[in-house]
């Protein structure tokens, strides 16, 4: 069967400049391209129009919160248990990861907890071989923390990669979802929302819409920082208190990092300043973002991450990113935060966050050398003190652009960093696209994916093939995958089509008539056929030549007809005899048995 499509009008046939950079010190000194900003329509510019007030152009989120709780009252929730939902998978490609957690309770040493953006908890007991859902919620998790006494904290919403978040003054963001505010578990098996953090419409703050980060000390007072400000609680999450500075004002701005040291300090970023409190004590932070030539800069600063060194808590770090997604420098501070030097000033031959800095952002220190650190942007980097004059040494550890089989590959796009405490040579890496396991050998890292039955893949489009448990998606950050339900699990996945930097899948459709044939996208308005399922693609299609930088995501419709006289046909059909005239039902030889009705003892063209 010959098949036919719509023609697709308004897209400009372009060719995509893609801004290279050479990354110093990659595993092997690949020259990696990356698009910047102005170079094709990115994903959290798409969300957004799709989120949008359709009058205004911006996200309220008080808004988004009456529509969630209208939807929890609305009569046909009784109908929707009578639905049967299957997942589909895939079960071999991860979604995004923002929590990584190691249960700290007696027995359950090897247990690991994680938190995806699109997927709630996660829990492996076999050091990340395999994982199973545990958590009954679809959290959107940001943050996850573990007090002494075995208590699990998680913050959901995703807030970040906000240029147009402007403290939420206006409730503008880019592509953040709201959240439900603090979940808890005693058991690590049961998640219950606190009601404390329940979002209020009638907040004109639109509290608890985001929980950035989580922390929590040695007395199990849990901090969150949040779109209203940073919050404490000192029982269990019941009751929470706004931190104040030394003046009594309370820090009720936007707050999006948090970090306790051993000896109690707190650092958090506040309306993107750093603000630290030596002891503790909920009302006595300090500004350290003044300007001045010891402290953090303050200007042009849109995300600002914070660590303090597990083995010495007058060790801190920061980083400090404007609102171009680059980095302004990079800091170190030995007492407690007074005084600051610049480690890496921001400059263009070390390009951590190659504009991302505002999505993919944060420090580890190494949990035995306070002088060693690791820092998530694009890639995985290292910066490690080399002298006593405070200099630094800089260099990639992980690669981005590669394949499951190279040992330095991590996926692009890195939200956190977490060391075994079981393994002090062993990390975890939350990344857009799963989960990966590092193992440390002096300066060398390598990894290993760790996203088994990790079911949290997001995807922009989805494309039924006709033909049951056999989808296909265009995802974010993986392309366009098919679950044929045919490969080693019924729910493996393979990528077909990748056309962009980061990569992501756009919309696709696929032909009921040849169930192998396909039209595939990415963003920007590359386009692809198929008659394969991606094996092979046309070369009398358009494709790559296509391009629309206006458009994030192109929607495809595609025309098939059933009845085309040119298309060529033919089956041996004898049953009995017939006579001339008579009309028959048979079914294609070639286009996926559908029937076709013709008269006796001629040629048949359908």
């Amino acid at each position: 069967m010959k098949k036919g499509f719509l023609p697709l009008s308004l897209l400009l046939t372009l060719t995509l400049l893609a801004g290279t950079s050479l990354l110093a010190g990659t595993p092997d000194n690949e020259v990696k391209a990356t698009p910047q900003n102005d170079q094709q329509p990115t994903a959290e510019s798409y969300l957004k129009s799709l989120k949008a007030n359709q009058h205004t152009g911006t996200i309220d989120a008080r808004q988004v919160l009456e529509a969630m709780y209208q939807t929890k009252n609305l009569a046909s929730n009784r109908d929707r248990e009578t639905l049967n939902w299957t997942n589909l998978g895939p079960d071999n490609f991860g979604g995004q990861v923002k929590a990584i957690l190691f249960d700290n309770r007696a027995g359950n040493e090897g247990t690991i907890l994680i938190g995806a953006s699109g997927g709630g908890i996660w829990k492996s007991v076999n050091n990340g071989i395999t994982w199973s859902r545990v958590s009954t919620n679809n959290m959107m998790v940001s943050s996850m923390v573990q007090a002494a006494n075995g208590d699990i904290y998680v913050g959901t919403g995703d807030g970040f990669n906000a240029q147009d978040y402007n403290g939420l003054s206006d409730f503008e963001y880019t592509s953040g979802l709201i959240g439900q505010g603090v979940y808890k578990s005693t058991d690590g098996e049961n998640f219950v929302q606190l009601e404390s953090t329940l979002p209020a419409i009638n907040d004109n703050t639109a509290a608890w819409a985001f929980v950035n980060e989580l922390a929590v000390n040695e007395s199990g007072h849990v901090f969150a920082a949040t779109n209203a400000g940073l919050m404490v609680s000192t029982d269990g999450g019941a009751s929470w208190t706004v931190a104040s500075d030394e003046e009594g004002t309370e820090l009720s701005m936007n707050a999006t990092d948090v970090k306790v040291g051993s000896d109690g300090i707190v650092a958090a970023s506040i309306d993107n300043k750093c603000y630290i409190s030596k002891l503790g004590d909920i009302n006595a932070f300090m500004n350290r973002s003044t300007g001045d030539s010891v402290s953090l800069p303050f200007e042009n600063v849109s995300r600002l991450e914070l660590a303090v060194a597990p083995s010495d808590p007058n060790k801190l770090y920061a980083s400090a990113v404007t609102s171009f997604g680059v980095h302004a420098g990079i800091f170190a501070s030995s007492d407690k935060g007074d005084t600051w030097e610049v480690i890496l000033p921001a400059t263009n031959s070390i390009d951590i966050y190659q504009t991302y800095g505002n999505y993919n952002n944060n420090i580890t220190v190494f949990p035995n050398d306070p002088d060693r650190i690791l820092i998530n942007a694009v890639n995985l980097w290292q910066g490690r003190r080399i002298n006593e004059e405070g200099l630094y040494s800089w260099d990639t550890k992980s690669n981005g652009f590669g394949s499951d089989f190279n040992p330095f590959y991590v996926h692009i796009g890195q939200h956190i960093t977490a060391f075994n405490p079981n393994a002090s040579n062993q990390i975890y890496i939350g990344t857009d696209g799963g989960i990966f396991k590092g193992s440390i050998s002096g300066e060398e890292i390598t990894f290993e994916s760790s996203n088994r039955n990790f079911i949290t893949s997001r995807f922009y489009s989805v494309a039924p093939t006709g033909q049951e448990n056999r989808v296909v998606g265009g995802s974010q950050d993986n392309g366009t995958i098919y679950v044929s339900s045919t490969g080693n699990t019924a729910k493996e996945g393979e990528i077909i089509y990748t056309a962009s930097i980061p990569n992501h899948g756009g919309s696709a459709v696929v032909s009921t008539i040849d169930p192998n044939a396909a039209v595939v996208s990415s963003i920007a308005g590359s386009m692809d056929r198929t008659e394969d399922m991606g094996f092979t693609f046309s070369t009398q299609f358009l494709g790559s030549l296509m391009g629309n930088t206006q458009v994030f995501n192109t929607p495809i419709k595609l025309w098939e007809s059933y009845d085309n006289e040119n298309s060529r046909d033919s089956v041996t059909y004898a049953k009995k005899n017939y006579a001339a005239g008579d009309v028959l039902k048979v079914k294609s030889g070639k286009n996926n048995d559908h029937p076709f009705i013709t008269p006796a003892c001629s040629f048949a063209k359908w």
